[in-house]
Parts: C-alpha cells; structure tokens; sequence
C-alpha cells in the first residue's frame, strides 16, 4: 500500500534525465485516487520528429503519439472523436484527473489530445492565459480551455453529412480552479496550492496529503524574480508541515546562471543608454519579463513597444501584480503594416484597413497615434542612467506606434522584435548606426532552435545589428553569443537548491526530476538527503513515513 508513481515524461535513468514534457502518473492505492502532474509536451523528444509547422494529422496523431511515445499510453483519458476517427472503441469513464502546475508548453501541450470531461486543477490565472493563447493561436490549435470536437458528423439542411464546426463542435473542458494557500479536494486525496516565482503568472506548487504521508511536488520555481518570497513560503510550509516527500525540478541546474529581473532591468537600461534604436526579443507570455522592459524603457526615457497579442494578455490583467496598465505613458502597440498599407491613410476606407487585421486586432486601431512632442525631457530618468531623450513627458492614454514612427524617431522606443516579426520591422526600419538588438530569452537547446539562430544572426548582420561576440551580461563567465543577451532563467541555479535542501532534515527523500543531470542531487545539491531518481516508464512506489521506497 501507498502511492505509485509513473513518469512518462520529465524523467529519464540516472545518467540523464528529460528537461520539460512532464507527465507523472500518482495512484494512492489505498484512498483509490489517481491524478496526473501535468501533461506536457516533450519537447526534445518532440524535435526529434517534427519541427515547426509540422505536427501529426489529428486522424491518427493517438497513433502516432503512441508509436513516438510522444505522450503517456492512457487510452481511458484520449479524446474521443480522435478515437473513432481511427476505428477504436470508445473509452469508458475515468476517474483520472489532472493537476496543472502551470501554463508552459511543455507541461500542458498536451491537453488538447484529453476528453472534454476529464477534470483539470488549476489556478484561474493560469485559465486565463490559457484562454488567451488559445484564442490567438486559432481555437483547433490548442485546445487548453475548450474541446473542439473534428470528427462529428451531422446533417445540414440539405441533407448532406458535414463535420460540425463552430459551437456546435465546442465543449467546455472540466476545469476546476483553486484558491492559493486553501485546501481543495483532487479526487479522494486534499491538496494545497501554493504560489511560486517562475517566469509565468499562474505557476504553482503543491502539497498533497496521501495514504503515505504529505508529498510535495515544486512544479517549476525559482528564487530570483519579483515572486521570490511566494516560493520561499512554499520551502517554509515543507518544513513546518514535516514533509517527507519532495518532488523536485532541477531544469537548470546542469550550467550556472545568475541575475534577478531588477539586475536584469539595469543592464538593460545601461545597454539601451546612447544608441539609437533598440529592439528585443523575449518569451511573449513572460509578464515579469515584460514589467522589466517596461521599467527599463522608462528609465531610459523611452516607450515600450509591443505587438497586440502581448496587449491581450497585459489588457487581460489590467494593472494586477504591478504589471503597466494599457493606458501607461511609457507603452504603446505596435500596429505593422498589412495588405493595404499604413493604418493613417486617408485614401484607403477604414473597414477595409480593418479586414486585414485579425478581429482581436481590430480593437487597438482606434487607439491613439503616437505623436512626438516638442518639449525637452522632464528628465525624471533614473539618476544612474542619465539621458536626455529629447522628448516631452509622455501622454496619458492608449496609444499606438507604427513602423514609420519608430523608423523616424528610432531613439523614443525600445521595440519588442520577436523573430517570426523580425524581417519585415528591419526592412522598414532600416535601423541607423548604433542600433542594437538584445536577446533576452534563453539560449537554443534543440536543433531547430539552432538553425533559428543561425538565421537570426543573418538577419543581424545584413542590418547592421551584428556586434560580435559578447558575453551573458548576467553569467559573463558562462559563455558568449553572437548577440546580447540579457535574461534571467525561471528556474533555480545549483547553489539556490542546495540552500534550499540544507534546510531539510535526512529523513527527507528528494524525487529529482525535469532535469537534464539526475546524479546532480546525489552527488552534490541533496548529498545529504535521500534521493530517488524517477526512470522513465518504469513505476515506484512511495510508502508511509515508516517505510522505504
């Protein structure tokens, strides 16, 4: 008796474990209740057979997914019309549920292959954001908040058999969120959510009471953004609840990385102080990362440009957790130029300008334009970046920015510049001598990542923006890329969890897993402690405080 474990993902053997595609399988065997830690894609697994825009056919991606052993083989969860569709039998009903730790790809890209009726935990700001990736990516791509049924016929009018489609395809998944720090029921077993620092609003860890005692699970976290005392306060409830059992991440533990978001923020503004146009790039949904940049513009006198699916998501909080408000001086949109040419022009009717642009683009064309004041700086920059921008004090209100202004004023903005946008913003930019671009994501770690870099480094240097060789400004003795970068990791380094595992007692057992070095724990951060390695596909069990796993 007590709880078994399966990992499908996350997990590897002792020598080298899988960073990210987190799926854990937990059966308390004497409550009766099971639940799965997430159901993400597998991303380096992933990339071995598919890159970007290629993905399996949804006819037979179960098949597929079975064969490449993409996903956990659990029949009983699949959705169904996938499983007609390939002639097998439809799946009776589970008891499985899913606890979500947080909305990143490779924790919940998964979910769209799950039956709407399956009941998925998570907190409603994680929800939220899933809710918005959905809608802007196209609501057939991922499927986080909604069941869009493919594979139902029915007859139209005529009489003729068609897939349904729309709302009558449409199903509401059975998402359950939870209220942080209050306990809530996953099927027999109660749980407490806790809030942690990661790179994404929404991330939690947990602690579950079992048949073998508490377990906690960390999901992702870390110690170095605005969010540190959320985990410290999840570390402080292991301790005082006495909690044996510890699953925890050690994503990035196998290189060193240092730096916070405020170190991040003044590097930023130190590398933006003198140049002329200043263009970015950084993970769309970081809301942390996006407060950064926008604090950086403002100490540089600057605007903060960014596209309008990162509006969504900003509008969607509406200044919570110190995010900027739309209506910020120190932000704007981007609205780029589409088929018919710029927004501002007279000769082209409004309605057709705005068939160009996606519906929930539309609304931010009213917004309005940016213009340049003539007034000198009201100089309320910080004192260690000093800079005399030329520009009056920005005006309240929405306000827009289009290529062209940023292309004549190129010094009053600092321009998000994600790659898939990349081309087409040099091209009408043209940006002038002592532009800069500053990478502030991680590095590559796949092939195709890899050969993304390759082609964004081509792009640098025929536009002037290739400076060379230069160092990780916040880990300048990790390494050197061929362009600035200035980021800070959603995860802990080494030095961090071994503070962290120096206060557990020895009677504490350590589940290392989405880690790429599983001996890391053993041999140094968790020497002290026990620690069990999780080997993909293989089942363990955790018993009671009295006996061994």
């Amino acid at each position: 008796m007590g709880v078994e474990c399966i990992f499908y993902g996350g997990a590897g053997d002792h020598e080298k474990g899988e960073l990210g595609g987190v799926q854990g399988l937990f059966h308390d065997t004497e409550l009766g209740s099971r639940f799965l830690l997430d159901f993400g894609q597998r991303p380096d697994h992933w990339n071995e057979f598919y890159g970007f825009p290629y993905r399996p056919k949804a006819f037979n991606y179960l098949q597929i997914a079975d064969l490449l052993e993409m996903y956990a083989p659990l029949r009983e969860i699949m959705r169904p019309d996938y499983l007609r569709k390939m002639g097998m039998p439809k799946n009776g009903p589970t008891d499985l549920e899913l606890l979500a730790t947080h909305p990143h790809y490779d924790h919940i890209g998964g979910v769209h292959l799950l039956r709407p009726d399956m009941k998925i935990h998570m907190h409603e700001t994680a929800k939220m954001m899933l809710y918005i990736w959905q809608q802007l990516s196209g609501r057939t791509n991922n499927q986080f908040v909604d069941f869009i049924d493919q594979f139902t016929l029915a007859n139209k009018l005529g009489g003729d058999e068609a897939y349904v489609k729309g709302l009558r395809a449409t199903i509401s998944r059975d998402i359950h969120t939870f209220e942080p720090y209050r306990q809530f029921k996953v099927g027999a077993l109660t749980v407490t959510a806790y809030p942690v620092d990661h790179s994404i609003p929404g991330s939690c860890a947990f602690i579950a009471e079992t048949s073998a005692g508490k377990i906690a699970i960390s999901g992702d976290l870390r110690l170095r953004g605005r969010g540190r005392k959320l985990t410290e306060r999840f570390v402080q409830a292991i301790r005082e609840q006495k909690v044996k059992h510890v699953f925890w991440e050690g994503s990035l533990m196998h290189f060193d990385h240092e730096g916070t978001e405020d170190t991040l923020v003044m590097k930023m503004a130190e590398l933006i102080h003198g140049r002329t146009f200043v263009g970015y790039s950084a993970p769309p949904r970081d809301m942390e990362r996006l407060k950064s940049m926008h604090l950086a513009a403002k100490l540089t006198g600057r605007i903060l440009c960014i596209h309008p699916d990162q509006m969504i998501y900003l509008r969607a909080f509406d200044g919570e957790h110190g995010f900027p408000n739309t209506d910020d001086p120190n932000i704007a949109v981007i609205m780029t130029q589409k088929n018919k040419g710029n927004l501002d022009n007279e000769d082209v009717p409004s309605d057709i300008i705005e068939a160009d642009y996606r519906y929930w683009e539309r609304q931010f064309i009213s917004w309005k334009k940016w213009e340049k004041s003539g007034k000198k700086s009201d100089k309320r920059q910080c004192e260690l970046i000093p800079s005399d921008p030329g520009m009056g004090a920005p005006r309240k209100g929405k306000q827009r920015v289009t290529l062209e202004d940023i292309a004549r004023y190129p010094d009053k903005f600092l321009v998000s510049m994600p790659p898939a946008y990349m081309i087409d913003m040099l091209t009408a930019i043209r940006p002038p001598a002592l532009s800069r671009y500053i990478r502030s994501h991680p590095a590559p770690w796949t092939k195709d990542m890899e050969v993304a870099e390759d082609r964004l480094i081509n792009a640098l240097a025929r536009f002037g923006l290739d400076e060379g060789q230069s160092p990780d400004h916040l880990t300048p003795n990790r390494c050197t890329y061929r362009m600035h970068t200035v980021h800070v990791t959603g995860h802990n380094n080494r030095r961090e969890n071994r503070e962290i595992f120096a206060q557990f007692g020895p009677d504490v057992t350590i589940y290392a897993y989405h880690c790429m070095h599983p001996r890391d724990f053993a041999e140094d951060v968790a020497k002290h402690l026990r620690v069990v390695v999780p080997i993909r596909n293989q089942p363990f069990t955790i018993h009671n405080a009295n006996s061994t796993a």
